[in-house]
């Protein structure tokens, strides 16, 4: 691993768009790093989805975990309920229920790990190896 981003959000309405400014925060606050305009929106609808999520199935907190590897990404988010998610199949005029389709289109890989008396819900994206060539890593 190259660098991680780990907080804690409150099951809330806001709690996408708080999750999306503060990885954009810790991404822009590690002079290292050098991850493509591309790959940080890629990574940031990823986690907004992922939260959003997390929000409607559960009304306790959630913590959400970025970690960045050479060549790979793997964004996580954990929350209380043992519900599993579903990628949804909205008709054209449904205004929710795209999330996972979203996440499952630019992700290389998704899943879910029990993680009781919740669960881990995590996607990991490709990004260019010298996203973190500067960096300082070590094997997971």
């Amino acid at each position: 691993m190259c660098w991680r981003f780990t907080e804690r959000f409150a099951s809330t309405l806001d709690a996408a768009s708080l999750a999306r400014s503060a990885v954009t925060a810790g991404l822009g606050a590690e002079p290292l790093l050098q991850v493509a305009p591309d790959c940080v929106d890629d990574l940031r609808l990823v986690v907004s989805e992922l939260v959003s999520n997390a929000v409607n199935a559960t009304a306790e907190g959630l913590l959400v975990l970025l970690e960045l590897h050479r060549g790979y990404a793997r964004v996580e988010v954990v929350d209380g309920s043992s519900e599993l998610p579903r990628i949804g199949r909205p008709g054209p005029t449904e205004s929710h229920g795209r999330g996972l389709l979203l996440v499952a289109a630019l992700a290389s890989e998704w899943g879910v790990d029990a993680r009781p008396p919740g669960k881990a819900v995590w996607a990991r994206l490709a990004i260019p190896a010298r996203a973190t060539e500067r960096m300082a890593c070590r094997e997971a």
